[in-house]
């Protein structure tokens, strides 16, 4: 019994150890393929072949270093990809603002324009099947955008606050503060999509930041520096856009689904149709966040 509970113990640990450190244990094994190919295989071979012959408490012990450092540097970068999410969303320094505001201004004049498209579009009686395809592109590129007053300088940034700012135009709900009370009620399938989806999301980030720190290799072979920038492209441009999209759709999702169950947890009855739930969301959320109640609010308790 004892063996096969620290066989299973071991597995888990291992299965843990390698999802956490896996993009650790590759940003390491390319920098000792830079070192190769600067200094040659000499100098590795010389160092594995006296590592073979020390004795083997010494070998547990070097082998125990390495995978110690590994997942240091795991935990590290895992701990920078929140804060390197919301500059890759758009939330930068006060000292950039030129730049936000000039990318801001930008992306307002694109959305404008499209707005203005959609609705040509949308008055031509019998569309050509190319016209058709543009107008479900340019409303998908709608629906990935907040309130105009609201965007962001970039893309990324704009997808997940349009997915925070659906519940607030749709049902009154302030999705930033309502959010925990919201997941405390979902059902057990729904939390564990959104956690993978999040996790995928972080992961791609931590990518980033894995791909960004490739080129300090560059002191031992230039090639480095290429293949860095080419990961971190490849990753922020088309891994991660899709992952977000995910995530945010999902976050929809939860609101559309399961927000009566936020009502009922509360004790408040839900709403009966569209435009009381416009009035009474924004009144659950001042509940929720200050504690401030509806004057003649009448708890609605389970019988």
């Amino acid at each position: 019994m004892w063996t096969q509970l620290w066989s299973g113990l071991g597995g888990k640990l291992a299965d843990r150890w390698v999802a956490v450190s896996g993009p650790a244990l590759v940003f390491w094994l390319g920098g000792i393929a830079a070192y190769a190919a600067g200094n040659g295989l000499a100098p590795l071979v010389g160092l594995v072949d006296r590592l073979s012959k020390a004795a083997l408490p010494a070998q547990l012990i070097w082998i125990a270093v390495a995978l110690a450092a590994v997942h240091a540097s795991a935990l590290a970068v895992d701990r920078c990809a929140l804060p390197v999410l919301r500059l890759l969303e758009g939330y930068w320094p006060a000292w950039l603002a030129k730049v936000t505001d000039d990318r801001v201004a930008d992306l307002h004049r694109r959305a404008v324009a499209e707005q203005a498209e959609w609705q040509l579009l949308a008055a031509v009686p019998d569309r050509s099947p190319e016209q058709t395809r543009r107008m479900v592109r340019l409303d998908e590129l709608r629906r990935r955008r907040p309130p105009l007053d609201r965007l962001l300088p970039t893309r990324l940034g704009n997808r997940m606050l349009a997915a925070e700012d659906a519940p607030r135009v749709r049902y009154g709900l302030d999705a930033v503060v309502v959010w925990g009370h919201l997941w405390l009620v979902l059902p057990e399938a729904t939390r564990t999509e959104l956690t993978a989806a999040r996790t995928a999301v972080n992961r791609a980030v931590a990518g980033v930041v894995w791909s960004a720190l490739f080129p300090l290799f560059a002191c031992w072979t230039p090639w480095t520096i290429p293949a860095g920038i080419a990961a971190v492209l490849l990753i922020e441009r088309l891994w991660l856009p899709v992952l977000v999209d995910r995530y945010a759709v999902l976050v929809q999702a939860a609101f559309d689904l399961h927000r009566f169950a936020l009502y009922r947890a509360a004790h408040w009855k839900p709403p009966d149709g569209p435009a009381e739930e416009l009035g009474r969301g924004p009144a659950l959320t001042a509940f929720l966040y200050r504690g401030e109640a509806p004057a003649g609010l009448q708890y609605q308790h389970d019988t």
